[in-house]
């Protein structure tokens, strides 16, 4: 039995995140973008995985995965994966690789 799709986004809202993203705000909950108790995000955004800068929501994909935004290629657990890897916090990742967006003033 295959498991059902995962949601697309965890802790905020999709417009959030790409704000965020736009103004490179790491904490878009405190400027007012996003709501004043947001407590992190992760997820897939516009065929890439992004996670919030405290890392708050985890996000993994395969390691070997050659589009790692692929449905079943990634997941907010590792045990859904095979081969998990991480995606840092602050960090966008798509099949280019890993982009560090989102740093701490």
């Amino acid at each position: 039995m295959s498991q059902p799709p995962q949601p697309p986004l965890r802790g905020a809202d999709r417009a959030v995140v790409r704000a965020a993203l736009a103004a490179d705000d790491p904490l878009p909950g405190a400027s007012g973008v996003g709501p004043a108790a947001m407590g992190g995000f992760a997820g897939r955004v516009d065929d890439r995985l992004v996670r919030d800068v405290f890392g708050r929501q985890p996000i993994y994909s395969e390691s070997d995965a050659d589009d790692p935004t692929a449905d079943g290629a990634w997941a907010f657990t590792p045990d859904d994966l095979a081969d998990p890897e991480v995606v840092p916090p602050g960090t966008v990742r798509t099949t280019a690789g890993d982009e560090q967006l989102l740093t701490l003033p």
